[in-house]
């Protein structure tokens, strides 16, 4: 009896598992996973066209764009907060900008850059030596963005095998280069001014930077030089009218323009020389 039970809960247990079979799905083997998972790839036009946009996809993507759903003014604010903690220390008690910098103390470089790069309108420069690549660059990035840069400067600059002048030439700034016959009664006769006026700046204010130090790495980093900053619209509007008179003893200096009856390329070809002689 007992063993007629057993056969019987055996065969009832058999058919059991034969009907619950048939509803549960057959486990998936490995190879038949992986051959699903090579359909779903995209293929031809498909592959091509993805591969395509990661390739030509910004190396700053993720860092200078923006994302969908990001506050923009809540990054415009912390934009300009760090601007003004790169420029910190400019403004006295009552809001003015009234300061003296000294190298090799001060970091001239950074300090003019930073002002370079909060300029909004326009950046007039009138130098007598220019070979610091960093504020070359600067000036060109301030020109590509569309913000007006003119360079005045001396002949003897261009003489200097390192003068970023050329530089700031082909790239489509406006250099202007001091004719130095138009006062014959000195001896030395240059255009030895140091001065960057910037029209629309931190906080929208017209600022003055000037004093000895060329826009050399030697006077960032090496010298003992001076420079003020200033916002006094009264000295910043004679800075300015200087500037237009400089910019009318000068000539503009265009592909090949002759300086002092010396063509651009003769120029180029005597770089290294320690003196200029005037005609």
């Amino acid at each position: 009896m007992k063993r007629k039970i057993f056969c019987m809960s055996l065969v009832c247990s058999a058919f059991f598992f034969l009907i619950t079979s048939s509803f549960v799905e057959p486990q998936q083997t490995t190879a038949e996973l992986i051959e699903k998972e090579k359909q779903l790839r995209p293929k031809g036009k498909v592959k091509r066209k993805f591969k395509k946009l990661a390739l030509k996809s910004p190396t700053t993507l993720g860092k200078t764009h923006f994302i969908v759903g990001f506050p923009h003014e809540e990054f415009k604010i912390k934009q300009e907060q760090a601007q003004k903690q790169a420029l910190d220390g400019l403004f006295d008690s009552v809001g003015s900008v009234k300061k003296a910098f000294f190298s090799p103390d001060d970091n001239l470089e950074k300090a003019l850059v930073d002002l370079i790069k909060s300029e909004n309108h326009s950046i007039k420069v009138a130098i007598y030596s220019f070979t610091n690549r960093a504020i070359a660059e600067s000036l060109l990035n301030a020109h590509n963005s569309g913000i007006r840069v003119e360079v005045i400067t001396d002949p003897s600059a261009l003489y200097d095998p390192f003068n970023k002048i050329e530089l700031l030439r082909e790239r489509g700034i406006p250099v202007y280069v001091y004719k130095p016959t138009y006062n014959q009664k000195t001896l030395s006769d240059r255009m030895h001014d140091k001065f960057i006026i910037f029209d629309k700046n931190i906080e929208n204010k017209a600022l003055i930077w000037t004093g000895s130090a060329n826009l050399t790495r030697s006077a960032t980093i090496n010298n003992q030089e001076n420079v003020v900053l200033l916002d006094d619209q009264g000295i910043i509007e004679q800075f300015n009218q200087q500037f237009v008179r400089l910019k009318e003893r000068c000539i503009f200096y265009d592909s090949d323009q002759k300086i002092l009856g010396i063509s651009r390329r003769e120029v180029a070809s005597r770089k290294g020389r320690k003196k200029i002689i005037y005609a």
